[in-house]
């Protein structure tokens, strides 16, 4: 039975680096340090239609996945960060876990190559992903726009404060 867990254990771990600060533009692991073709596919995903409801309200969203996923502890594993924006707002989600928060819950942001800051977010747990809403959106986009890469550094329950770097170049808003 010892075998067969670290086997499935290995298999979901496969793909999946906590080298969140190596140069690569793509969440490809690359094993010759050549360029990839897959380096070539758009990270962004658009959408312009609420997939939820069968009305044609319009909603557009362009979503960006983590570089890499991150492995927590029994019982989140593998948990992949998702940054999407919104015309209301800029969201962190990952797929299961929660992030720490407060009152005056902050995270550390840093665009490329520039000096981190602490950025103001709202949290709140859904039924499906946990999620933060990034506040002051604005200058956030802005900033998000001119970059390549944003790396987010914020506390998550029980396994204390994760990096996720995003790939963000090429976001047409």
């Amino acid at each position: 039975m010892k075998p067969l867990l670290l086997f499935v254990l290995g298999i979901h771990m496969v793909g999946c680096t906590s080298e969140a600060l190596r140069d690569r533009p793509s969440k490809w692991i690359y094993t010759s340090g050549k360029a990839s073709i897959l380096d070539t596919i758009p990270i962004w995903r658009y959408s312009y239609k609420d997939s939820l409801s069968k009305a044609d309200t319009v909603n557009p969203a362009a979503m960006c996945p983590a570089d890499t996923c991150l492995v927590l502890k029994f019982p989140y594993i593998t948990v992949y960060p998702l940054l999407t924006v919104y015309e209301r707002g800029i969201e962190l989600s990952i797929t299961r876990g929660e992030f720490v928060r407060s009152s005056d819950t902050t995270v550390m942001v840093k665009f490329d190559d520039q000096k981190p800051e602490r950025c103001k977010i709202e949290a709140f747990y859904t039924d499906y992903q946990n999620i933060i809403d990034i506040k002051d959106s604005r200058s956030f986009l802005t900033r998000l726009k001119k970059a390549t890469y944003l790396t987010i550094d914020a506390e998550i329950k029980d396994n204390g404060n994760q990096l996720m770097r995003f790939y963000v170049a090429g976001l047409k808003w």
